[in-house]
């Protein structure tokens, strides 16, 4: 409770918020608070609500639901512009839910109703979970994180001392997001005829979702240096004759430009030729595979403890070590991402030697990083070379509280 304390306050007097940013702490044992109402982070508003961080006590049991609904609803109930301002809920819990709605699907489902309301009404929330120790469900905080959609993620907080680095990890990123609500619609181009040149049969990985109805991606929120990659199967119709390179697949994104204050659209047309051979010499699309390799490593977390989930423990190292050997083999292996992914495989495995192990660590590791690999995102625990995304900030950031948290450290040791 003295780190989360301390983690509190950093968030409050050294991440950067501004007059126009505002904060809420609400707190949830058996009873649910809101100790402060959204306030504006000038230096008044910094000061109560650093004064409030002070008085926090810990409590006896957990209401989940309550604290998480509630956060929700104190943004869901903000008035005022709504374009251009970035609502997020951080939730941080240590244990199990024991008051309130306590079964994970139906707490699921009651904060993805509170969170589809509120997008309705213009007003989007992102949901960030932080997992604590050995006691949490990480399966409900990780569908927690995504029923927010794209931009939410879970962080599995292994240690005390991991807490600041996983909060300025997530508000390295919020402060620096330059585009919100970004959409991308796909759909095949029609011939002269009407006649459909392609059809999208899937979208590969499992964060993103294509709506059949518009073609349309939810992507989210976008970092600084954010990179999207999504890789989707095209079905071609057979056609008689070789043809020249012809409009085959319509791309539009659209988001709001928080730099410019106005919502944009960027167009693009894929054209694809269907020459009478197979062209000689043709090699493996580097970046093609990196994505590839990308969405393999993320799926194969999620069955790995998927399957330790289920008590085989060996099978589920062996979708790790196999995984690996594929990675180490590819083009990806030199790249940076690909490092991370090695790097990443051989850590797990580790975890997967116990029983307990798994349950107590393995678990909660596989899932936040499966999590952090489909969406693109790195996490604290992630190496900071693997995504690109808020990089400079996030560094920036967890140097600076890094640093603050040692000096308070030292400040007391001298007392």
């Amino acid at each position: 409770m003295v780190l989360m304390k301390q983690t509190l306050d950093l968030l409050i007097t050294r991440s950067g918020l501004k007059d126009s940013d505002r904060l809420s702490l609400v707190t949830f044992d058996r009873n649910v608070q809101v100790k402060l109402g959204l306030t504006s982070m000038g230096v008044d508003g910094r000061q109560l609500a650093s004064g409030i961080v002070k008085q926090l006590m810990p409590g006896s049991t957990t209401n989940l639901s309550g604290g998480t609904l509630k956060a929700i609803d104190v943004l869901a109930q903000e008035t005022g512009v709504c374009e251009g301002r970035s609502r997020s809920v951080l939730l941080f819990t240590d244990g199990l839910p024991t008051e309130g709605v306590t079964d994970t699907p139906t707490l699921v489902r009651a904060v993805k109703g509170a969170l589809d309301a509120s997008a309705a009404a213009s007003r989007h929330i992102n949901l960030f979970s932080f997992g604590f120790g050995s006691d949490h469900n990480e399966d409900c905080l990780r569908s927690l994180a995504t029923s927010s959609g794209p931009g939410g993620l879970y962080y599995y907080v292994r240690t005390a001392e991991d807490i600041p680095s996983a909060f300025a990890d997530c508000l390295g990123g919020l402060v620096s997001v330059v585009a919100q609500n970004a959409t991308l619609v796909l759909r095949g181009a029609v011939d002269t005829l009407g006649r459909p040149r392609a059809s999208i049969s899937r979208v590969l990985g499992g964060i993103y979702t294509r709506n059949p109805a518009d073609g349309s991606i939810e992507v989210g929120d976008l970092f600084a240096n954010d990179e999207k990659d999504l890789l989707i199967e095209l079905e071609l119709p057979a056609v008689p004759d070789p043809l020249e390179a012809e409009p085959t697949l319509l791309a539009s994104l659209r988001a709001f430009n928080i730099r410019s204050a106005t919502s944009e659209t960027v167009d693009v047309v894929l054209s694809i030729g269907r020459p009478p051979e197979t062209p000689p010499n043709q090699g493996t699309n580097a970046a093609l595979e990196l994505q590839r390799i990308r969405i393999d490593a993320a799926e194969a977390m999620e069955n790995a403890s998927r399957l330790a989930d289920a008590g085989d423990l060996a099978a589920g190292r062996m979708v790790l070590s196999l995984t690996r050997e594929r990675v180490a083999n590819s083009m990806a292996h030199a790249s940076s991402l690909g490092a991370a992914i090695v790097q990443e495989m051989d850590e797990l495995s580790v975890q997967y030697r116990s029983i307990q192990q798994y349950r107590s660590v393995g678990s909660k590791m596989s899932k936040s990083a499966a999590m952090s690999h489909a969406c693109q995102r790195a996490s604290h625990s992630t190496p900071e070379e693997a995504y690109a995304g808020a990089r400079a900030k996030k560094k920036a950031m967890k140097m600076a509280w890094t640093a603050s948290m040692a000096s308070s450290a030292m400040d007391e040791d001298s007392d």
